[in-house]
């Protein structure tokens, strides 16, 4: 997009680095910059898919439902974004629930 990105006074974005002495990420003709890693998301307290997949994580429904940085459960439906796939999370039908728990995680 041709901008660039510098944390100093809460955040900036802008067409290039204006805030002297401060970190500057962005690609310009000479150098380039990538932002700084994002902390890694909170997968293990997410109770639903969409949650989940929200926080930037994976959704696996086996054993009742969970959540992590990766598809970890071989041979079952894994939902989230990746690079190379996507997978939306699936239409749950409310009435099936047979509790609070799985009607409000589903």
């Amino acid at each position: 997009a041709g901008c660039f990105w510098q944390e100093a006074g809460g955040g900036r974005c802008a067409e290039s680095c204006v805030i002297a002495d401060a970190s500057c990420f962005g690609v310009a003709e000479q150098w380039s910059a990538p932002c700084p890693d994002a902390p890694a998301p909170d997968c293990g307290s997410q109770t639903s898919c969409d949650t989940c997949v929200g926080a930037g994580c994976f959704w696996q429904q086996a054993g009742g439902g969970n959540c992590f940085e990766s598809c970890m459960i071989a041979d079952a439906a894994c939902f989230g974004e990746a690079d190379e796939w996507s997978a939306s999370c699936p239409t749950v039908e409310c009435n099936g629930q047979s509790s609070c728990d799985s009607c409000l995680g589903a």
